[in-house]
């Protein structure tokens, strides 16, 4: 009787030892500094997967990479899982150089393991397909952070009350702003502004001046074009410009020679 227990341990061990990459579908939503981090608003992909506000779809070859990205204020463990439904695949879970396999099967929040984050800043998480039964390798909703790094200052972007993500996805911004409290009297302002270069990245607007109506600057299309964009509107509240008041409408008064204009 004692010898085929001891058996029945070893061979236990050896189970356990052989699928040490394979993440058990666990709950830890019982650790208090749980937070989830939405896809649909901080995650990018490559080669045809998709972002949708519900997070990443259309998932279904090797080569198609997910990255989640946030930003913590201290450095300490990282708790990784997963918010899935699959029907049952196994991908890789990778940030800093250190790589877990889990397996996700049905609609559950699975496991990834435990990270040591050494600096403060922005994370990445690696999210690329192993193995998969189905058609995708799964519908990934969210990434649940927890451990000793997290706190209420972790950074990520929250679904704006239901906007998509819109303010996520546009890009960073920075704006900078003058008090102008007792200068009611303002007949004009000028500003100048200098771009570094190779900071002219596709996509940027950088504006010179911006105000309550409106906003001038330089727009970055591609490699080889960039605009000068003024736009200006109404201060009047109105979804109906025929109902602008005479005295609130925005009338072109001159423009220069091959200067587009237009409404929007």
């Amino acid at each position: 009787m004692l010898e085929l227990k001891r058996i029945s341990f070893i061979i236990c061990l050896f189970i356990i030892s052989g699928c040490k990459s394979i993440a058990i579908p666990l709950m830890h939503s019982h650790d208090p500094n749980l937070q989830k981090i939405p896809l649909g608003g901080n995650a990018w992909v490559t080669n045809g997967a998709e972002i949708t506000e519900k997070g990443l779809g259309n998932w279904t070859i090797i080569d198609q990479v997910c990255k989640v990205y946030f930003k913590v204020n201290k450095v300490g463990k990282l708790k990784i899982s997963v918010f899935s439904e699959a029907v049952s695949s196994k991908i890789k879970i990778s940030i800093s150089g250190k790589s877990n396999v889990i397996e996700l099967k049905g609609e559950a929040e699975t496991m990834a393991g435990e990270w040591d984050i050494l600096k403060a800043g922005y994370v990445e998480i690696q999210l690329v397909g192993i193995e998969k039964q189905g058609n995708t390798f799964g519908e990934i909703s969210a990434i649940g952070i927890s451990g000793s790094c997290v706190n209420s200052e972790t950074a990520f972007v929250k679904n704006n009350e239901g906007n998509y993500f819109y303010w996520g996805r546009r890009g960073p911004s920075v704006h900078l702003n003058y008090n102008t409290d007792g200068l009611e009297n303002i007949e004009w302002f000028y500003s100048e502004m200098t771009v570094p270069e190779k900071n002219d990245i596709i996509g940027s607007y950088y504006m010179a001046n911006g105000f309550g109506e409106g906003y001038f600057g330089m727009q970055v299309n591609s490699e080889t074009e960039r605009r000068v964009l003024f736009s200006i509107w109404s201060p009047f509240t109105t979804d109906d410009p025929s109902k602008i008041p005479l005295d609130h409408k925005i009338i072109m008064l001159k423009k220069g020679k091959n200067v587009y204009t237009g409404e929007f």
